[in-house]
């Protein structure tokens, strides 16, 4: 089957769209179409790949990038409108031409007004729903119009796959469809990423990591809703080791106790290291809207690393059950208590946490979503 699988930037942080374009490209011919930024990834360091000029590259035999650079400012709505106009609809559809694509994975609202009518109106298009996108934008024009970009892109869908129960309920709710178009397919991870690695000198992964007795992890978004409180409150009641922060920023915090090490992006192909050294695995978040639909890719992570996981309690975290431990995130005294009960819990079974991970590889996954597009 051939596949338009439109996405974010191949060079953004490796996450859902990629994993699910590279294990489906096992089965099926992708074409993985995305827009780059006029700031290169590979210099904010978050891609494992290095990163070219080309406008099209191939992974591998069935999974060729299309990166294409047009007019900035893309999410604002008149240059969204100028570059979908002057370039992007031609664009697709001379791809359409070309390769007689099968059907279309559309990963994110905005994408739709990326196709042509006749391409709405002649291939089956299927969404992949990772997160409510209506979230990241706090302005309420914004808000707005990315509901109607979703109201349009699920009404037309063949089907929906949505990373979380929350989201398919709260898809069904907001747009008025039923059950039997939408179907769960959690996030994953790809194992074999993670299960031979060994780190037999933490301080080679984590300099810092010399000076405490052990070192408490994170890997992902520094957002708004990254939960500041709890972690001052932690690191507090535990001096001796380092909470070591790693990902990109969007806020930034300043007031934190000097165990408190916020450190960038890091490259994926480092990533599985740098969990394995953790003592504890860490999500400290504030349930807000956007978190309550969020399946975490970084918990299947965490487990495949074989690392102890503590992590916010809310449904999706609740799905994992006795694999993480969880705290509530409205207590300020509680993250730090779950560290010490971890901390002090002794064996470890990371075999239990590296099976677990196993049974939710991405392969499973894509398999879930192959299985939907040879019925249609």
């Amino acid at each position: 089957m051939k596949i338009l699988y439109i996405a974010m930037d191949w060079f953004w942080i490796k996450a859902r769209p990629q994993q699910l374009a590279i294990t489906l490209s096992e089965e099926h011919q992708i074409d993985y179409y995305c827009l780059r930024g006029w700031r290169n990834a590979q210099q904010n360091n978050y891609s494992d790949h290095i990163e070219t000029i080309d406008n099209e590259l191939f992974y591998n035999k069935n999974l060729r990038i299309i990166r294409k650079r047009y007019l900035p400012g893309q999410s604002k709505a008149i240059v969204q409108g100028l570059n979908n106009l002057l370039f992007i609809h031609r664009e697709l559809m001379a791809l359409q031409k070309a390769n007689q694509y099968d059907c279309v994975f559309v990963t994110a609202p905005p994408q739709m007004t990326y196709l042509p009518n006749k391409m709405k109106q002649n291939l089956p298009i299927y969404y992949d729903c990772m997160d409510d996108y209506s979230e990241f934008f706090p302005k309420q024009s914004d808000k707005a119009r990315m509901l109607r970009y979703e109201s349009e892109l699920v009404t037309t869908a063949k089907t929906v796959f949505t990373s979380s129960d929350y989201l398919k309920e709260l898809m069904m709710k907001r747009n008025s469809i039923t059950a039997d178009k939408l179907v769960v397919v959690q996030n994953g991870v790809e194992t074999n990423d993670f299960q031979s690695v060994q780190v037999k000198d933490r301080a080679e992964v984590i300099p810092e990591a010399k000076d405490y007795k052990g070192v408490i992890g994170y890997v992902g978004t520094i957002g708004r809703w990254f939960d500041i409180d709890s972690v001052r409150e932690a690191a507090q009641q535990l001096p001796d080791y380092l909470f070591y922060m790693a990902g990109p920023e969007e806020v930034h915090y300043e007031d934190v106790p000097v165990n408190v090490k916020f450190v960038g992006p890091v490259p994926y192909a480092k990533v599985p290291e740098l969990m394995a050294s953790f003592d504890v695995a860490t999500m400290p978040f504030i349930v807000t809207e956007l978190i309550k639909a969020v399946n975490p890719v970084k918990i299947y992570e965490y487990l495949a690393a074989g690392t102890p996981v503590v992590a916010v309690d809310y449904p999706e975290t609740q799905r994992f059950e006795s694999m993480i431990t969880r705290y509530n995130h409205s207590n300020i005294k509680d993250f730090a208590s779950q560290l010490k009960n971890v901390l002090a819990d002794e064996p470890q079974d990371v075999a239990s946490r590296k099976a677990y991970a196993v049974e939710n590889d991405w392969r499973h996954r894509a398999a879930q979503m192959s299985a939907i597009l040879e019925k249609a």
